[in-house]
């Protein structure tokens, strides 16, 4: 029996270890620049910048684990940078200046 209960938690916690997506927020000099790098398992995964108001402003796929948002073309103000796959997601802020 203590066999069976060993194998359970040691599958409980294989599957939560396989699901948890790390994502690096990488700091620049350039105020306008947004740049993310994953874990090579959220490759494919959708990336959405919302304005403060909750409009999309524009949705990418992600191709590579480095991905660079410039916001020099939209106007100063909040926005939430949300990446998502598998029905999970993760949600950064970003505030244009």
């Amino acid at each position: 029996m203590k066999n069976g209960v060993m194998i359970f938690f040691l599958m409980t916690l294989l599957v939560v270890t396989v699901q948890s997506q790390e994502i690096d927020i990488i700091n620049t000099k350039q105020d306008n620049l947004f740049v993310l790098r994953v874990d090579k398992k959220l490759i494919g995964a959708q990336v959405e910048v919302l304005s403060a108001e909750g409009h999309k402003v524009t949705a990418q796929r992600l191709k590579k684990r480095k991905m660079i948002i410039d916001f020099c073309d939209v106007k100063s103000g909040k926005y939430t940078i949300v990446v998502s796959k598998n029905n999970q997601q993760q949600k950064f802020e970003f505030v244009r200046k």
